[in-house]
């Protein structure tokens, strides 16, 4: 039940994956299929032409590795040096992959304690990856807000914002209050956050120590750089994007 769906957009495809279920494509709005060869990955995205896959499985679990089809080819998933569709994993930390998402032209992968930038550097490689932190990384694929300059995700005790050089934290003011008396740090994987382009928002809905389910937000103004929250039930977040507007 805590299982929830990952899309990406290739073209005119809409690509979605979770990890127990055959990715999915929908081509030009028509009905969503099984992508064949694709493994099921609880992440994916669209990064410099290629569409990547984290924490996959094909076959074989990998919960620590990243996936890339062909270049420029969301079909084909066969590892192949001519084709730059490749697969590996981050073994310098322990744990995980919890969250991806592209900034610019690069991915970045969140472990619950790192944070790994890949750069495209083309055969044999194909991908680069470098970590950035081994004590800093993000509770879940939703917690991470991509606000185009820079992510601003939660942490398992902080909230950061991370521009491809190093994580800063944001959180200064609330770090306290809202990790020790708010936050139920047993559910905080079930964090969702979205995005307010217009009012330069970012929404954080999550957990609370009264509850088991996702009840309280609050709200970080990156421009004004502060903090509100909002006092409501929530059942449910989504980001909703048409003509380049939230």
């Amino acid at each position: 039940t805590d299982t929830r769906w990952s899309f990406a957009q290739f073209g005119n495809v809409a690509l979605a994956s979770n990890k127990n279920d055959a990715m999915q494509k929908s081509v030009a709005s028509g009905a969503f299929s099984d992508l064949a060869g694709a493994p099921k990955a609880a992440f994916i995205d669209t990064i410099a032409g290629f569409v990547m896959a984290a924490n996959y499985n094909d076959g074989t679990d990998t919960v620590d590795g990243w996936y890339c089809s062909a270049y420029q080819d969301y079909t084909d998933w066969a590892a192949d040096i001519g084709t730059q569709c490749a697969f590996g994993r981050l073994l310098d930390t322990p744990g995980a992959i919890t969250g991806m998402k592209a900034l610019g032209e690069n991915a970045i992968i969140y472990k619950l304690d790192a944070t790994y930038i890949g750069q495209y550097v083309g055969a044999p490689f194909i991908w680069a990856w470098q970590l950035i932190s081994g004590e800093i990384g993000a509770v879940s694929q939703e917690s991470v807000i991509d606000i185009g300059n820079r992510h601003i995700f939660m942490g398992r005790n902080d909230i950061w914002s991370f521009d491809g050089t190093r994580p800063v934290s944001i959180a200064e003011g609330i770090r306290d209050w809202f990790f020790n008396e708010q936050l139920n740090s047993a559910y905080a994987y079930k964090t969702i956050g979205t995005h307010d382009k217009n009012k330069s928002l970012v929404y954080f809905y999550y957990v609370s120590k009264a509850s088991n389910t996702i009840d309280s937000c609050i709200v970080f103004n990156y421009k004004a750089n502060k903090w509100g929250r909002a006092n409501r039930a929530i059942e449910a977040a989504l980001e909703y994007r048409i003509g380049g507007f939230t």
